[in-house]
């Protein structure tokens, strides 16, 4: 008898797999979006581009980078040469110390004339000048001469969606689903500290950045979204967030973090 109610509980859980599975194969992959909007005290967004300035230096950030690694371009506005210190400029994501010496990197150096830029996007157009671009480990000191910039890259900080009980990652086409400031239950911070040196000063610039804001979208087959650059972004499908739980007395759940019961169960 015990044998029996065996082969029959596991045979409910195999059609109940079947079931789930022909479902969901019959059925258009969906495609998603989660936008994360950030704040910061001291970089401000200056008619579609993301900037901090002081009187020697001009920081341009671009967030919306599609492989979700961040970007940013450090200006010399001065009448000198600068240099950044590498050694003394870290990336910090939650408390966690992340270096910019001794990486392996790309960089390119432009005249100040050679960029024009997009809304949603960094448009590189050489206009004039020359362009230089290495890919090698960087010195622990790199100059910008006067006049010109450097692109450096920073690091991936879009690896994981972000989820939260009741902040549903399947949203239906004209749904509104967001959390902002506090509704955010674990806060995200950031900032990107760079050691500058003058020829009279060596000094710290520190951008702090604050997510205020993360939304869900169902986008729409040859839709498009526009990301600013104090934004960025994932792209997901429903094949992405389709975790299956299986009961005897409940069936099948699809983790959507809709319901209590969904996150609990999935994490």
């Amino acid at each position: 008898m015990l044998n029996l109610y065996v082969k029959l509980s596991l045979m409910k859980r195999l059609f109940l797999l079947l079931s789930l599975i022909i479902f969901l194969s019959s059925c258009s992959v969906t495609h998603y979006m989660q936008l994360v909007t950030l704040y910061s005290d001291n970089v401000t967004d200056n008619g579609g581009d993301y900037i901090y300035m002081d009187d020697n230096i001009k920081v341009d950030y671009r967030f919306n980078n599609k492989d979700g690694v961040f970007e940013f371009s450090v200006y010399n506005i001065s009448n000198e040469d600068i240099f950044i210190d590498l050694e003394k400029s870290v990336f910090v994501y939650n408390s966690k110390v992340y270096d910019y010496a001794g990486r392996e990197d790309s960089v390119s150096a432009y005249t100040e004339s050679s960029l024009t830029y997009g809304s949603t996007s960094v448009l590189s157009t050489q206009s004039s000048g020359v362009a230089i671009t290495s890919s090698t480990k960087l010195p622990s000191v790199v100059i910008i001469p006067k006049d010109t910039y450097r692109t450096f890259t920073g690091f991936d900080i879009n690896e994981n969606i972000y989820r939260q009980l009741f902040f549903a990652r399947d949203p239906k086409p004209k749904e509104y689903v967001c959390i902002c400031d506090e509704e955010i239950k674990e806060p995200i911070n950031f900032s990107n500290i760079l050691c500058v040196q003058t020829s009279d000063s060596v000094y710290s610039v520190e951008n702090r950045f604050k997510v205020i804001e993360i939304r869900n979208i169902c986008v729409p087959e040859n839709a498009s979204v526009s990301i600013l650059p104090s934004m960025y972004y994932i792209s997901y499908t429903g094949k992405d967030i389709e975790s299956i739980y299986i009961d005897d007395l409940r069936g099948y759940y699809i983790f959507n973090d809709r319901t209590d019961q969904n996150l609990t169960d999935s994490l």
